[in-house]
């Protein structure tokens, strides 16, 4: 049977049909929204509501309360020989383990405290994982771990600093708060939007139910459910950021807007100590070449395919752009730029030899 419909009904269809269509573009879920000018006005609106303020704070709160504990823990497992042979390893499960390298923890510290900014508010702990995996994290209250996976990777001091300030850029440029503010006003947004679609979906469906007056029955209940199906599918492109339950075998996967701000504070505080800049490219094609016969080196987020590619497309736009002017003046000055040390060498063996290498 032929079926009919109304210029009205045709009309809603294609209005549905085309924001579901974009909405449900493959891969549209994994990025940022890019938000019109409506909800950008939208969004400045909720953010100064009291009640959205409150929860901001509530949530940053809880995020600063989770990783003081977390790393108040990972700072017990110095007193791992207290401990019985089970108990052991649950703690280790979930936090890790300290490496008990007094030499290189102290080396490691000194140089990031080097890159922290003179006048920054936060208060730094350098400190090092006993792990093969390639790792690098830092907390909102301002500890930054770094694995014997990773550092076992770094060809000199100047690589070594790079991983450090790219920590603290994080930190420094309050991407933590930013996440967790950004996730509360998300949200409401998000909220606010259903409550909209759900306001729609009720005309469309009085409109649907009119206008379909003596269509089959198979027919009409189809479309409805597709064209129902497509309003309800408007926000689901909507990114929301998210600060992970904190276990030692997962770190924060952060979206590129904020990996591609840490890697620009980054190699500006390492160029502020004279290291070479030049050299955190070539980190990451060392770590690409050892995923390609080692998969298990991209089992940590700064070694993924996908996350190596974009750091190192970013890192040579900026050494060949903005900070090209810099490093060829201070290449040419007295000083110069530092690659490595002959500390770094000599602390590489045991590192090395404890990594599992």
């Amino acid at each position: 049977m032929q079926v009919r419909y109304t210029k009205a009904v045709v009309s809603v269809f294609l209005v549905l049909f085309s924001a579901s269509a974009i909405a449900q573009t493959p891969g549209s879920a994994a990025v940022a929204p890019q938000y019109g000018d409506a909800d950008k006005k939208k969004i400045a609106e909720i953010e100064q509501r009291p009640e959205v303020k409150d929860e901001i704070q509530a949530q940053w709160d809880e995020v600063r309360r989770k990783d003081l504990d977390y790393i108040y823990n990972i700072n017990s497992s110095a007193h791992f020989n207290d401990l019985s042979g089970p108990e052991f390893a649950s703690f280790r499960e979930h936090y890790g383990q300290l490496y008990n390298n007094p030499m290189l923890q102290r080396y490691l510290n000194a140089i990031g405290q080097r890159l922290v900014p003179a006048d920054s508010p936060n208060i730094y702990s350098f400190k090092i994982l006993l792990d093969p995996i390639p790792k690098a994290e830092s907390f909102s209250t301002g500890t930054v771990l770094v694995s014997t996976g990773l550092i076992a990777m770094l060809d000199n001091e100047a690589q070594l600093a790079y991983v450090l300030g790219h920590e603290i850029a994080h930190v420094e440029r309050n991407h933590f708060y930013e996440a967790t503010r950004m996730r509360v006003i998300e949200a409401e947004l998000n909220k606010e939007r259903q409550e909209s679609t759900e306001r729609k979906r009720a005309i469309f469906t009085a409109a649907v139910t009119a206008a379909t007056a003596g269509i089959g029955t198979g027919a009409a209940n189809g479309l409805k459910g597709a064209l129902i199906g497509g309003a309800l599918g408007l926000g689901s492109g909507v990114f929301l950021s998210r600060l992970i339950f904190r276990d030692h075998t997962t770190v924060t996967e952060w979206p590129d807007v904020f990996e591609n701000d840490a890697d620009e504070a980054s190699l500006g505080f390492i160029l502020d100590q004279n290291y070479d800049v030049r050299e955190a490219p070539k980190l990451y094609g060392r770590m690409e070449a050892e995923a390609a016969h080692d998969p298990r080196v991209g089992l940590g987020f700064i070694a993924q395919a996908t996350r190596m590619k974009a750091r190192n497309a970013k890192i040579q736009e900026l050494l060949s752009g903005t900070l090209k002017t810099t490093i060829e003046t201070k290449l040419k000055s007295a000083t110069g730029l530092t690659g490595s040390s002959g500390e770094f060498n000599l602390i590489m063996a045991t590192l090395k030899r404890d990594n599992g290498i």
